[in-house]
């Protein structure tokens, strides 16, 4: 993994070398500016995998290096980490809306530095995958419409669905928070089923029903932030972190709201031979950090069992092929 690390502190740049290095991350190029660094990118043949970028800089800041370095078609996908000493919303706040991957605080703990790493290139690895899948598909369903190409058994993430996340960045959002206890609200919303459709048609409706599942979920307001994530098999995960106030409507019923608007979708669909169920896992109460990640991992462990998570893309196109004869043989007299 190459990676490239943009500090103005030598010690810190000497210091996160060393850390790296004792992990087996060897291949660093090290830029004290963000001038250097994109001297340095210029230079490149082949881009670089991660880039681990100061916020507080002279000159150009880490920030304004990030938006630039997306506006790029090769590092439209590569993980950007951002590191900074302080503590302030505005700034990460800024860095997001530039692109940025993820965060690391000041003094870096060796363990967290090498596992966000590792995370965020799992992150780009999988959208990639999903991607490459997506373009083969296209290649062998001639006038396949995109709805067409979507396994809903696998984890899905669609990006005009308003705070909506992949699965990934939902972890990695409550990797975010402090160690301690937090009052949240956590759910697993269920559509029995409809990643079991293997007909074509079928497929296609299940795909657009999803979506409109997805996109109702991002219509639910909370004083505090919502999370979503479909995590394959039918099933979602939405969180809630901090407090809902009495005088905000419950997101409880804000769900059952959605839920009424997916049955009335999939009887418009034709799509009723399926179930919805609300799980309550969490709701408010103090809970740790690491109950609230070790809840939401063992959700996607098993979605991803139930799910037949992982195909590789030779597989999907092999099943939508025998979706397509399975539905032309039943439509046989």
């Amino acid at each position: 993994m190459r990676i490239l690390v943009v500090d103005d502190d030598p010690v810190f740049l000497e210091l996160t070398t060393v850390r790296l290095e004792q992990k087996g991350l060897t291949d660093l190029t090290l830029a004290a500016s963000s001038e250097d660094a994109l001297k340095i990118i210029d230079a490149q043949v082949t881009p670089f995998d991660c880039i681990l970028l100061d916020i507080l800089m002279p000159g150009m800041d880490g920030i304004e290096l990030c938006a630039l370095l997306r506006q790029r078609s090769e590092y439209r996908a590569t993980p950007i980490i951002m590191i900074t000493a302080t503590r302030e919303i505005e700034n990460m706040d800024r860095a997001f809306d530039a692109g940025a991957t993820d965060f690391l605080r000041k003094p870096l703990d060796e363990i967290d530095l090498t596992g966000r790493i590792r995370m965020a290139m799992l992150l780009v690895d999988a959208l990639g995958n999903a991607q490459k899948s997506r373009e083969t598909l296209r290649a062998v369903l001639d006038n396949g419409s995109d709805f067409d190409l979507v396994d809903v058994s696998k984890r899905i993430c669609f990006r005009d669905a308003e705070g909506m996340l992949d699965y990934f960045q939902l972890e990695n959002k409550l990797l975010q928070l402090k160690e301690g206890n937090y009052q949240a609200s956590l759910y697993r919303i269920d559509l029995n089923d409809i990643w079991k459709k293997k007909k074509r048609h079928q497929l296609s409706d299940t795909a657009v029903l999803l979506h409109k599942f997805s996109k109702a979920l991002s219509e639910i307001k909370l004083e505090k932030p919502f999370w979503y994530s479909y995590i394959g098999a039918g099933r979602f995960i939405c969180c809630v972190v901090g407090r809902i106030s009495i005088n905000s409507t419950p997101l409880r019923e804000q769900v059952d709201i959605v839920i009424h608007k997916a049955h009335e979708t999939a009887d418009h669909l034709r799509l009723n031979a399926f179930s919805m169920a609300v799980t309550l896992l969490v709701e408010q109460r103090v809970t740790p950090r690491s109950t609230l990640i070790d809840l939401v991992r063992n959700e996607y462990k098993s979605a991803s069992t139930r799910g037949l998570h992982g195909f590789s893309e030779i597989s999907v196109v092999e099943d939508n092929i025998f979706a397509q004869i399975s539905e032309v043989m039943d439509a046989d007299p």
